[in-house]
Order: structure tokens, then sequence, then C-alpha cells
């Protein structure tokens, strides 16, 4: 008699512990999304203000995509992505955005300067 009253409080501890359980482990998984699409759209961010070139399609999880923003005005390139990752349970989103920019820059110009900054305060050689 004892021995069925010690499975039964295993069962009940199971049937009030599980539900716990995996409500952490789905909480960890939505998290690692989470992390996983801030730092693709960081990374395209990134690659898109150097290269100029769009890295389609972005592979995000648990997001339907992301929305990008272009600003290039010849001398600066910015561009910003922004998404949301939704829950399943509860009803609950996290917000995610990324920027990054790139000051372009001509480098036959610098290098002229810089010669011409030397010739006029004579440290540099003549040539």
């Amino acid at each position: 008699m004892l021995r069925s009253y010690r499975k039964a409080s295993f069962t009940v501890e199971a049937s009030l512990l599980m539900p716990l359980v995996l409500l952490v482990i789905f909480a960890v998984l939505y998290l690692d999304f989470h992390v996983q699409n801030r730092n693709v759209i960081l990374a395209s961010a990134c690659e898109n203000a150097i290269t100029g070139h769009d890295r389609d399609p972005l592979v995000l999880m648990g997001t339907e995509g992301a929305d990008k923003t272009l600003e290039d005005d010849g001398k600066k390139r910015t561009v910003s992505y922004s998404l949301v990752t939704s829950s399943v349970y509860g009803g609950y989103a996290w917000e995610a955005a990324s920027s990054a920019e790139y000051v372009i820059c001509d480098p036959v110009s610098l290098i002229r300067e810089a010669r011409a900054l030397k010739m006029i305060t004579g440290t540099g050689e003549s040539g």
C-alpha cells in the first residue's frame, strides 16, 4: 500500500513539474532565436554598409522578416535593420534593431592632400 502512494506522488510531482520544465526549454529556444536573429541583422548591416551589397535572403528564425533602411549621400552609407521575434505563448515579442555606418573615403584625394601638406610644411621630399 505504501508503494502505491509513492508511485502516485511521483506522478503528481511530475505532472506539476513538466509544464515548468517545458516553459524553460521553450524560453531558452526563443532566446536563442532572438540572439541569432540579432547577430544576423548586425552582420548584414555591417556587410551592406561596407560593400554596398545586400545579403539576400536573410536567414531569420521565428520572425517574418526584417525592415531595412538604407541612407546613402555619397560620403556616408548608413544601413539599419529592425525586426520582431514573436513568441508562441503569451503573445510577447522581442524587438531587435541594428545599424551600421560607413564613411566612404577617396584614397587618391587623401594621398594628394597629404603630399601637398608635406610639401607646404617642408617635411616631405619634393620628389
